[in-house]
């Protein structure tokens, strides 16, 4: 066994329950491995255990015994364990040491005492496998935060570790990003025998599924279930308990279970649930002509009325690390969005997604001087226009809530706008307590903020922007870190304040299954210039478009793309749809 977990608890100093309870895995050499469960489940504290952190930097205290590469935690340092086991952060800031991408790369490596031929080679091996050649010379505090997730397992890749444990790492990444990253770690256990060990918190359940040949559940510090992927999420009632949706094929499997069309194992991957329903619908409809180019459920567009934001030719460039160099983050863009839409921006990592925001809400100028950039009826650019003027009108809401959460408690964040404008407290105290309340956060409103978890962490960072009362609200990754549960949780407040209070939304994310839920138009943005723009079926029924800019359609789009022959139509967006389009076409003559 590569890794054994032999009755793990683990108590953290201050704390009354376990952040583990009793676990026990075995993990066997060269497999890779899934650990799956919701936000605070105990995943992490698990991956930390695995290399010694948790003991030896956060004093927990641990019971049970975890060995490692034949090596017990309890008799080894963190550092003699890191040279064994290769750890990712779910938070990839972390993990970065230099303020030079090749200099971060090779900071691991040249720490072995490795020849520097060696060194050289592994920087650049990890650099070509994480997509981020070229970007040598480039500053670690410039990068997207997609890069700097790509930046951290580049690090890790170069050490060239026998067991590579990555807490979330596809989080933050673009979809087929996510793929190649976790192809050039399926390489790694190929080509050296590498154990992988990977957690998911339910967001990107899709390619963690098609990954692992192994998965164990664990809710609150105990596991649940242990199995292969197909086994495990046959325990769908506690998977939803859980708040983890299983994946959108698996899920499309339940339900033609369900209506006795389909028996056997669970459908994993877009092959399996290709090859489950290929043989029902084969003699009932191929060959018979049908070709439906639209899934007929187009959502309502919105009303046509004068844009709310409308921007034109936007440049803005970067200097580089070389004297004269300039990165071209956008490259004259030019768009319109609508008062009381719910609008997708999305995009490769480093496309230019988040870039456009800080200039849609003053905090990045232009560089040409003949952009214009007007929402809601001023010019968010004159030296005239001020931030406290912009944010009555427009406000952002940044991936990392602790960028820009900075008070002791979620009370006094909310509150602290209201102070700087000089508003009396009987006037703000029912707007704070209302935004805490749509949030769902009003009673931890006296936590302090440095002890709240990443899901409430985000929806305070969602409280105070939306407290301001803006028209138009930016929220920029809003599912980072979080599990469905939570992911859908942000997402369905949003469209709530949408539909009912009429607010323009924008929503950065490369979650495309949400994109696809709840987003009526969609701008893809490719290395700073507009790939797409149009109706969410528009964009996503055109996949080779797409691939263009390293995004693809949720998978359950994706299966009905490639049932064409059947008479599925290329723009199907949801589960509901998809099981609708199978009972009808199986119901064909």
């Amino acid at each position: 066994m590569s890794v054994v977990l032999k009755s793990v608890s683990l108590r953290y100093p201050g704390r009354e329950e376990k952040a583990l309870k009793n676990v026990s895995l075995e993990i066997k050499k060269g497999e890779i491995y899934g650990i799956l469960g919701p936000t605070g489940s105990g995943k992490s504290s698990l991956m930390w255990s695995l290399n010694g952190l948790t003991t030896e930097k956060l004093h927990a205290r641990l019971e049970g015994d975890i060995i490692v590469d034949g090596l017990n935690t309890k008799e080894h340092t963190a550092a003699e364990l890191a040279q064994h086991v290769g750890l990712v952060l779910s938070d990839p800031s972390y993990s970065i040491v230099s303020t030079r991408v090749l200099d971060d790369v090779g900071f691991g490596p040249s720490n072995l005492g490795l020849p520097t031929e060696e060194i050289q080679s592994r920087i650049y091996y990890a650099l070509q496998a994480t997509r981020l050649s070229g970007f040598e010379n480039r500053n670690t505090n410039d990068l997207s935060g997609g890069e700097t997730q790509a930046l951290a397992i580049a690090g890790v890749l170069a050490m060239k570790p026998q067991i590579l444990v990555l807490d979330e790492p596809l989080c933050l990444l673009d979809p087929i990003g996510k793929y190649f990253v976790l192809g050039v770690i399926k390489r790694l256990n190929e080509e050296y025998g590498a154990t992988i060990i990977i957690s998911e918190a339910g967001g990107d359940i899709e390619p963690f599924a098609q990954f692992v040949d192994g998965i164990a559940l664990i809710v609150n510090g105990e596991v649940k279930a242990q199995g292969d992927p197909s086994e495990v999420f046959e325990e769908r009632e506690m998977l939803v308990r859980a708040g983890i949706m299983s994946p959108q094929v698996t899920e499309l499997g339940w339900k033609l279970r369900g209506a006795n069309l389909v028996q056997g194992r669970l459908p994993v991957t877009l092959e399996n649930l290709k090859e489950l329903v290929s043989p029902l619908l084969k003699e009932k409809v191929q060959g018979i002509g049908i070709d439906r180019k639209s899934a007929q459920h187009l959502k309502e567009p919105v009303s046509a009325k004068n844009p709310i934001i409308k921007v034109r030719n936007l440049h803005i460039w970067f200097p580089g690390v070389r004297k004269g160099e300039w990165i071209k983050a956008l490259n004259g863009v030019s768009f319109d969005i609508y008062e009381g839409d719910f609008l997708g921006l999305i995009g490769q990592n480093g496309s230019g997604k988040s870039t456009l925001s800080l200039s849609l809400v003053g905090l990045l100028k232009p560089t040409n001087p003949d952009a214009q950039v007007i929402v809601d009826g001023i010019n968010i650019h004159q030296k005239k226009t001020s931030i406290p003027e912009i944010i009555k009108h427009i406000n952002y809401t940044f991936q990392n809530p602790d960028d820009m959460l900075f008070t002791e408690t979620p009370y006094d964040e909310v509150s602290y706008a209201f102070k700087l404008q000089g508003m009396s407290r009987d006037k703000y105290l029912p707007l704070v307590d209302q935004a805490l309340k749509t949030w769902g956060i009003e009673d931890i409103k006296n936590e302090p903020i440095m002890n709240l978890t990443k899901d409430k962490k985000t929806l305070l960072a969602n409280a105070v922007i939306t407290s301001m009362n803006p028209k138009i609200l930016i929220i920029d990754e809003p599912t980072t870190g979080l599990d469905y549960a939570g992911g859908n949780k942000v997402l369905s407040i949003l469209k709530k304040i949408n539909e009912e209070q009429g607010k323009t939304i924008i929503v950065i994310t490369h979650n495309m299954k949400l994109v696809a839920e709840y987003a009526r138009h969609v701008i893809a943005l490719k290395s700073g210039e507009i790939l797409m723009q149009g109706s969410t079926r528009e964009v996503f029924a055109n996949p080779e478009k797409l691939k263009e800019a390293w995004l693809s359609p949720p998978q359950i789009t994706q299966f009905c793309q490639s049932m064409t022959q059947y008479g599925f139509p290329s723009d199907v967006l949801t589960i509901d749809e998809a099981f609708k389009e199978v009972t009808r076409l199986y119901g064909s003559n």
